[in-house]
């Protein structure tokens, strides 16, 4: 597997200013589904720049941001400044450096596919309060076949030799299934 911690060395700002923003119909799924609320705690793991992190501090909730990459967390910085509620931390989805029962949900934006599945999982569950929830999150593109999607397919996979197509795309429902060993819930918007 690629090391995500350098993958996206001297990306960080491109990586900002072009990755879309998460839908603010999210929010009400997520309210809808656990009850989050302003006064939760979240930690977003594989936080990358904090586009993800940035929806949840816009709601009022503290959130932590954690990511392993250099880059990517001093862009994260200055992409959540001006939320005082907001912490960036270096760690990883298998070492958080978080507090044991401290968080009320954990989400992941576009980063699961990064993550040691057994270890993410043993390290979620310690930092959760009892009855906390995760939440993975991927901004998908069309599923659709149309010629924009073969061809970035096809331009990615050219030039790109870790390629191995986008998102959720890549794990398998059976690794969803071991992970959320109680069920887990499938929305789409």
């Amino acid at each position: 597997m690629v090391d995500a911690r350098s993958l996206f060395n001297g990306k960080a700002s491109i990586y900002s200013r072009y990755r879309p923003d998460y839908p603010k119909v999210l929010l009400k799924i997520l309210e809808k589904e656990t009850g989050i609320n302003r006064n939760w705690i979240v930690a977003d793991i594989g936080s990358g720049t904090g586009i993800l992190s940035r929806l949840f501090l816009e709601n009022g909730n503290h959130v932590y941001c954690i990511e392993p990459n250099d880059d990517m967390r001093s862009e994260s910085i200055k992409f959540t400044s001006g939320f005082p509620k907001c912490t960036v931390l270096k760690g990883t989805a298998e070492n958080t450096g978080l507090d044991t029962d401290s968080i009320d949900i954990i989400v992941a934006g576009q980063s699961f596919h990064w993550f040691d599945p057994v270890a993410a999982k043993k390290e979620m569950t310690r930092v959760l309060k009892p009855g906390g929830f995760a939440a993975l999150i991927w901004n998908n593109r069309s599923e659709r076949e149309n010629s924009l999607s073969k061809e970035y397919d096809y331009i990615c996979s050219k030039y790109s030799h870790n390629y191995q197509g986008t998102g959720n795309s890549r794990i398998e429902s059976d690794t969803f299934i071991t992970f959320f060993h109680n069920g887990f819930k499938k929305f789409e918007t």
